[in-house]
C-alpha cells in the first residue's frame, strides 16, 4: 500500500515513514532504497530524495549499489549544475558529498564530469576552510593534468589548443598549491600534497615539499628524512633511496618502516645479498608470517635451500601458518605432495576456518597462497571447493584484493569466466585505481571477446603513475597490452607491448615460448 501510495505522492508523510521503518529490516533493505532510488531520480531537484538514498546506499561499498550510487550522484549534480541550483546554499550543505564524489570519479577517469564541477565550485567561489580548497585545488590538478595528456589527436582546427588549454589551468591550480602551501604545513597534507605531485610526475616539487616539511614543529627529523627518500624512491632513483635508507635504520628509526623499504629498494637495483640480509633482521624481529615468505624466497634467490627449509618447520606448530609455507616451498619447487593436498582439504571443510580468522592477516595469506596452489598444480576441484568456502564467509564480499585474485585465478584456469568477471568487476566497483584490477578486468574482457572494452581497461591501466606501475610485473601486462592491441587490428602497437614483454623476460618466463611465437609472427 506504501508504495501504491508514493507512486501517487512521493511526499506522502505516512507512506514514507513506513517505508522508512522496513527499511531496518534486512530482508527489506535493498527493495526499499530502490523504490526511493526510482523516487530520486524522477525528482532531482528535491535535495531530500538524494539525501535518503545517499545515506541508504553508501554503505553497500562491495556491492553495485556504489556504481548506482555514484550514477544517481552524477544526474543529481549535473541537474543543479544545468538549472543554475549549484549555488553557495547548495554547497554548504552538499560541501562533503562534492568532495567524495571528485575522489570516486577522478579514480574512475570520469574527467569530463569532474572539470564540470570544479568549473561549478570556482564559479561561486564558495567560503571554504583552507582543508576543503586544498582539496579541491588538488583534484583540479589531476584531472586537467590527465585530460591534457588524454586529448586525442584534433580532428577539427578548433580543439587544436584544447589539450595546451587543459594545461593551463592544470598549471593555474598548482601554482595557488604552491602558493599557499605554507598554509598546509601539517603532517597529513604535505604528504597529500606530496603523492599527488609523484602522480604528475613533479618530483623536484615534491621534494621542495619535502624541504618544508622540515618546518614542522614536534615532528621527528629522522620522519622528516623519511619522507624525502619516499619522494625520491617514487621518482625512479633506487640506488639513492637505498644508500638514504640505510643511513636512516643505522640511526634506529622504526624498523617497521625501514627493512620492509630496504628490501623493496634492494629488489628494484639486483642487490640480492641485501635483500637477504634485512629479510632476515626483519624476520628476527617480527617472527611472523608476512616476514617468513619474504626471508624464504630471498633464501632461495641466494640458493640456502637448507635454512630455507628450516624457516618452513619452524611454523610446525601453527596448522595455518605451516600450510602456507608448505604451499610456498611446493609451488616454488613445482611439485606437489598427495600428504599436503590431504592436509588443506581438511583444513578448507573446516567451518570455523575463515569465518573466525577472516580479518586476520595470516588468513589473508593463506587464502592467497591457496589459490595460487590449487592454480600451479591444476587442483580445479579443490579451487572450486575453496571459492565457494568463501563465498560464505562474513565480509567476503568487502575485501577487493582478494576478489580480484579469486576472479584472476579463475580466469587463468578458464572456469566459470562469468563468474571470473563478476568477481573482478566487484573488486573494481570498490577498487577502481587498483592497477592490478585493471589488468584483470581488461583481460577478463579480452578472453570473454569484448575487445573494445579490453582496450579501454588497458589504456587506463597505462596512465597509472610510473612508480606505481615500477612495483608491478609488467611482463604479464605488456603481454595482455599486446594481445589486446592485435585483437583490435592495431598490429604496430601490438608488436611494441610485445618487444617490451621480451624484456621482462623473468616476469612471464612461464609464456615466453608464446611471446616468442608472437613476434616472429
Amino acid at each position: 500500500l506504501a508504495y501504491q501510495i508514493l507512486d501517487i505522492d512521493h511526499k506522502n508523510l505516512n507512506a514514507n515513514t513506513i517505508l522508512n521503518n522496513y527499511s531496518q529490516m534486512k530482508e527489506f533493505e535493498l527493495e526499499i532504497a530502490d523504490k526511493f532510488y526510482k523516487i530520486a531520480e524522477s525528482n532531482l531537484s528535491e535535495n531530500s530524495h538524494f539525501t535518503r538514498v545517499d545515506n541508504f546506499l553508501y554503505g553497500q561499498l562491495a556491492k553495485p549499489q556504489l556504481a548506482k550510487l555514484n550514477l544517481l550522484t552524477k544526474k543529481f549534480f549535473l541537474h543543479k549544475i544545468e538549472t543554475n541550483s549549484f549555488d553557495k546554499a547548495f554547497f554548504e550543505t552538499f560541501n562533503d558529498k562534492i568532495n567524495d564524489t571528485l575522489a570516486i570519479n577522478l579514480s574512475l577517469n570520469n574527467f569530463d564530469f569532474c572539470a564540470k564541477i570544479l568549473e561549478a565550485v570556482e564559479n561561486i567561489r564558495p567560503e571554504t576552510t583552507e582543508t576543503l580548497q586544498l582539496h579541491f585545488d588538488l583534484y583540479a590538478v589531476l584531472c586537467y593534468h590527465n585530460m591534457s595528456i588524454k586529448t586525442p589527436a584534433p580532428k577539427y582546427f578548433w580543439q587544436k589548443n584544447l589539450s595546451k588549454t587543459y594545461w593551463a589551468k592544470r598549471n593555474l591550480y598548482l601554482e595557488r598549491i604552491i602558493e599557499n602551501r605554507k598554509k598546509y604545513l601539517t603532517q597529513e597534507y604535505i604528504q597529500i600534497l606530496m603523492d599527488i605531485l609523484a602522480d604528475i610526475n613533479e618530483f623536484a616539487l615534491a621534494l621542495d615539499m619535502a624541504d618544508d616539511y622540515k618546518n614542522i614543529e614536534g615532528i621527528d627529523e629522522n620522519e622528516k628524512f623519511m619522507i624525502r627518500i619516499m619522494v625520491i624512491a617514487n621518482s625512479g632513483d633506487h640506488h639513492k633511496a637505498f644508500q638514504l635508507l640505510k643511513a636512516l635504520h643505522k640511526e634506529n628509526f622504526n624498523p617497521d618502516f625501514t627493512l620492509p623499504s630496504l628490501i623493496t629498494e634492494a629488489k628494484k637495483i639486483g642487490d640480492y645479498e641485501s635483500v637477504l640480509k634485512y629479510s632476515q633482521e626483519w624476520h628476527k624481529q617480527k617472527n611472523a608470517l608476512e616476514t617468513a615468505t619474504l626471508l624464504y624466497d630471498a633464501l632461495y634467490e641466494n640458493d640456502e635451500f637448507a635454512k630455507a627449509e628450516e624457516i618452513v618447520e619452524s611454523f610446525k606448530n601453527n596448522k595455518l601458518q605451516y600450510a602456507v609455507m608448505r604451499m610456498l616451498t611446493e609451488s616454488t619447487n613445482n611439485k606437489s605432495s598427495q600428504k599436503l593436498q590431504e592436509d588443506l582439504q581438511a583444513l578448507i571443510t573446516d567451518d570455523k576456518l575463515f569465518s573466525d580468522n577472516w580479518d586476520k592477516f595470516d588468513t589473508q595469506i593463506f587464502v592467497y597462497q591457496l589459490l595460487n596452489y590449487f592454480s600451479v598444480f591444476k587442483n580445479h576441484e579443490l579451487l572450486l571447493k575453496t571459492i565457494d568456502k568463501l563465498k560464505l564467509t562474513p565480509n567476503f564480499y568487502y575485501n577487493p584484493i582478494i576478489l580480484n585474485s579469486i576472479g584472476y585465478t579463475l580466469l587463468e584456469n578458464n572456469l566459470n569466466l562469468r563468474d571470473a568477471e563478476n568477481f573482478i568487476m566487484e573488486a573494481y566497483l570498490i577498487n577502481p585505481s587498483d592497477p592490478n584490477t585493471i589488468d584483470s578486468l581488461a583481460w577478463i574482457k579480452y578472453t570473454l571477446g569484448d575487445y573494445v572494452s579490453a582496450k579501454k581497461y588497458i589504456d587506463n591501466l597505462f596512465t597509472t603513475p610510473e612508480y606505481i606501475l615500477d612495483n608491478m610485473s609488467m611482463g604479464i601486462i605488456y603481454l595482455h597490452a599486446g594481445d589486446i592491441y592485435q585483437a583490435n587490428k592495431l598490429e604496430t602497437q601490438a608488436l611494441e607491448f610485445y618487444e617490451k614483454a621480451a624484456d621482462c623476460e623473468e616476469d612471464i618466463f612461464f609464456k615466453y615460448d608464446d611471446l616468442k611465437k608472437r613476434l616472429a609472427k
